[in-house]
């Protein structure tokens, strides 16, 4: 597993100029990493014992089960801090945009980005949005052949689904033109990744390959 370091430049924004940039950084992710590999996960013994003992959780519950034939092979998970909505996107294959679920599978939101494109989506996270409130990033980070000349970040605000306890609603489609675009080149050549994390309090992110 490798920290990819790469550097980017907004290349659009529909909704103002001069937006803050996401960094992408890799520090407090090697932190994170070091504390997983503490709990097993490749630390010598020593580490883990001055760590204490790992958590653990019961055994898994079944909540519900997704039933869409849109969502046919889900990539990126993102819950919501503000709805009970968990989104989540496709892999490759499906248009520029991702999904909005209940706990329990129902679909409740189909969210397109106008004019976006969906090469390779992968991941995606929640994260501070510069105007306030919560956006959610979308990682167009997948390259299998490594051939990509950048890779593409996403950045939208959340949006915002009402939600009704009956269950044969159909879901809202939703389409949204106002988003940031980011373009990010790996100094050292083509990765593919396939996970993206997004710091809640600063906005940077990370990119794992």
């Amino acid at each position: 597993m490798n920290l990819s370091k790469a550097k980017g430049k907004q290349r659009r924004s529909s909704s103002r100029l001069n937006r803050p940039q996401p960094r992408l950084t890799f520090g407090a992710a090697v932190a994170a990493l070091s504390l997983f590999a503490a709990c097993g996960l490749g630390s010598d013994a020593g580490t883990a014992a001055a760590l204490g003992d790992c958590p653990t959780g019961g055994e898994p519950e079944a909540l519900g089960r997704i039933e869409d034939g849109r969502i046919t092979e889900c990539s990126g998970l993102a819950w919501s801090r503000t709805q009970p909505i968990l989104w989540l996107h496709n892999d490759s294959g499906d248009r520029a945009r991702f999904y909005g679920v209940s706990a329990d599978g129902r679909l409740l939101a189909v969210v397109s980005l106008s004019g976006a494109q969906a090469r390779d989506w992968e991941d995606m996270a929640r994260g501070p949005h510069p105007d306030g409130g919560d956006a959610l990033f979308l990682a167009d980070i997948g390259d299998n052949a490594r051939s990509r000349s950048f890779v593409r970040i996403y950045r939208v605000r959340e949006p915002t689904v009402e939600i009704t306890d009956d269950p044969g609603t159909a879901p809202v489609d939703i389409s949204i033109d106002t988003y940031d675009t980011f373009d990010l080149t790996y100094p050292d050549g083509p990765h593919n990744a396939e996970t993206f994390l997004v710091d809640p309090a600063t906005g940077d992110v990370y990119i794992v390959t």
